[in-house]
């Protein structure tokens, strides 16, 4: 009897659902794209948009960073050119990396920009493989970046070297 009166005061004391210690909301037109959400790990949580507005002839993209707790750290606008689409993003050590491609085809030029998380500095580098090559892998490794693809339909490996600027297969 003892160990069934023991046995329900400790089940009070527990709860079976985590309660949410915070929110963010922001308010969004109907007509605005949806956020991206990036898990930054320790750092909190990266939310990324196309806006449907314009600067320098360069469309903005949005991009805004929330700590663990979900309070807005900074809010970036990124100047990417109109007919660049995004094909991916990496984080990696208090950066964060996103990938565009000049239009929908496969010999089109690549462009890294480079958010530094902490102190917000934006770079940008453009790569141009001159070469066919449909991208389905991009990855940042060491202080290089690695994208899988295809050229010509084989499998293809394609390493560029942020210091020096080159691209090797």
């Amino acid at each position: 009897f003892a160990s069934t009166i023991i046995f329900l005061l400790m089940s009070c004391s527990t709860f079976g659902q985590v309660s949410q210690t915070s929110r963010y909301e922001r308010e969004q037109k109907n007509s605005e794209d949806y956020f991206n959400v990036i898990s930054l790990k320790e750092d909190g949580l990266a939310l990324f948009r196309e806006r449907d507005k314009y600067k320098n002839s360069n469309k903005i993209w949005e991009l805004i960073l929330l700590d663990t707790a979900l309070q807005e750290k900074s809010v970036i606008e990124l100047e990417i050119n109109d007919r660049y689409k995004m094909v991916g993003y990496e984080v990696a050590a208090d950066y964060l990396y996103f990938l565009y491609r000049t239009g929908e085809t496969t010999k089109n030029d690549f462009e890294l920009v480079t958010v530094n998380l902490a102190s917000r500095e934006i770079v940008k580098n453009q790569i141009k493989p001159e070469l066919d090559f449909k991208l389905t892998h991009f990855i940042k490794a060491g202080n290089n970046f690695v994208f899988g693809g295809y050229v010509n339909n084989e499998p293809a490996i394609v390493l560029y070297e942020i210091a020096d600027k080159q691209l090797r297969v």
